[in-house]
């Protein structure tokens, strides 16, 4: 069993990442870039507004803000793996690899 198989049956959406992941075990098709949709954005501002805290939620926009400078080349197995899973559980864009 390859280490995308054992991640998916261990996390909380464990029927997403298959597809992909069967195809290209290693995800070396896709770079590591995660798209800035928006939700996570809205949410942090509402949150501010509220005052409310959202460490989790805003630290993880704030990696999406990182995302297209760090996979100048291929970005790291853990991110080309969330690009997998948010492609196939909410369909938000996927960067291939070009080479």
């Amino acid at each position: 069993m390859n280490m995308v198989e054992r991640l998916r049956r261990n996390i909380v959406v464990a029927g997403v990442g298959g597809g992909r992941a069967m195809e290209d075990p290693k995800l070396e098709r896709i770079r590591g870039w995660v798209a800035d949709s928006g939700e996570g954005r809205w949410t942090v501002l509402d949150a501010i507004d509220k005052d409310v805290a959202l460490p989790i939620i805003a630290l993880s926009l704030f990696t999406r803000f990182r995302s297209p400078i760090d996979s100048e080349g291929q970005g790291s197995f853990s991110k080309r793996l969330l690009a997998a899973l948010r492609n196939e559980f909410g369909g938000h864009a996927v960067v291939e690899n070009r080479e």
